[in-house]
């Protein structure tokens, strides 16, 4: 801006609002921003840790994956919140040095795979019940 300051206003509500369309299948919510300095900013599952100001630059989304990582890099981290592993990843915005995060329960993600295996598993054996029967 050639030296010259800008300001820009942004409803954190109404972001806040438009990110809880976002959920995991937990019943969670996905998405999650911190500032530059680590400072919760929106997470819709927890305003409680938002109203404290929680920072979360000691916790490991920070110290494993946005300070040591490339952006959207996906990896397994624990929440600081609830102390699972998470499996996420980051962008970063760079006019406010914002962090959002996007994660799901990584204990979700491992059920789901379970559940498709079981019926990749299922398919087969009727795939070949029904291939081999015939020839008898």
């Amino acid at each position: 801006m050639n030296g010259k300051t800008g300001v820009f206003m942004i409803n954190l509500s109404e972001l806040s609002d438009f990110m809880l369309r976002f959920k995991n299948n937990d019943n969670t919510h996905m998405i999650r921003i911190f500032d530059n300095s680590g400072v919760m900013i929106v997470n819709p599952d927890s305003k409680q840790l938002v109203l404290q100001r929680f920072n979360a630059s000691t916790a490991e989304v920070f110290t494993k994956l946005i300070n040591k990582e490339k952006e959207y890099k996906q990896i397994i981290f624990t929440s600081a919140n609830t102390n699972k592993e998470q499996f996420g990843a980051y962008t970063k915005i760079d006019k406010t040095g914002w962090s959002i995060i996007i994660r799901e329960s990584h204990d979700v993600i491992l059920e789901s795979l379970k559940k498709d295996d079981y019926l990749f598993y299922f398919s087969n054996t009727i795939f070949y019940i029904s291939f081999y029967i015939p020839l008898f």
